[in-house]
């Protein structure tokens, strides 16, 4: 019975989602590394029956590969390492979707997989320039910040502040839950 209102649940949220996300052919899931960009993307392509495109197919920090595969439609593009360039994006029928989840779990999720300090201050480089910039303070925090305090407000497309632990994640059928993700690799999504 329980396994029957989780599905009915599901294909309710399913349903409401995916007509919030029909209206563009262009869909950014972005926020900061580990916050379930990878995953979250997958499902909405899936669900949208659009092309999902991991960051790796860009080379993950490539600004201008990035920004010509914004030229395509019907596509879900995965990019936590180019936030911040997101105020820039001018194409019409584009979304873009930034992750929100605890810090404490990304930090988790950054020491499982080895995300290694050097990483971290590669992405944190990348804001140094900005107003109210802090070396010290984590990467998560700081694009996070950025987000919230610039680069919301120069949007020139729409934009959705979206949980990891919203329950179109939690019941989704391609959802791992804690307990088994121990010994996943950075990109792994399926057991």
């Amino acid at each position: 019975m329980k396994t029957r209102i989780k599905a009915l649940a599901f294909y309710f949220l399913r349903k409401y989602w995916v007509l919030k996300f029909r209206p563009y052919t262009r869909i950014v899931v972005t926020g900061c590394q580990r916050s379930g960009t990878t995953t979250v993307s997958q499902m909405i392509a899936a669900d949208l029956g659009f092309r999902n495109i991991d960051e790796y197919e860009f080379g993950t920090h490539d600004y201008d590969a990035f920004r010509k595969l914004l030229n395509l439609e019907n596509i879900v593009i995965q990019c936590p390492a180019i936030t911040q360039y997101l105020h820039l994006i001018d194409t019409e029928d584009t979304l873009i979707i930034w992750m929100i989840r605890p810090y404490t779990e990304i930090r988790k999720s950054m020491k499982r997989i080895n995300w290694d300090i050097e990483w971290e201050q590669g992405e944190k480089d990348k804001y140094a320039k900005f107003p109210n910039f802090k070396q010290n303070r984590p990467i998560e925090a700081t694009k996070t910040e950025y987000w919230h305090n610039y680069q919301k407000r120069e949007l020139k497309c729409h934009f959705i502040d979206f949980k990891y632990h919203s329950l179109y994640v939690k019941l989704n059928p391609a959802f791992i839950s804690k307990k088994y993700r121990s010994g996943l690799t950075s990109k792994q999504t399926k057991l």
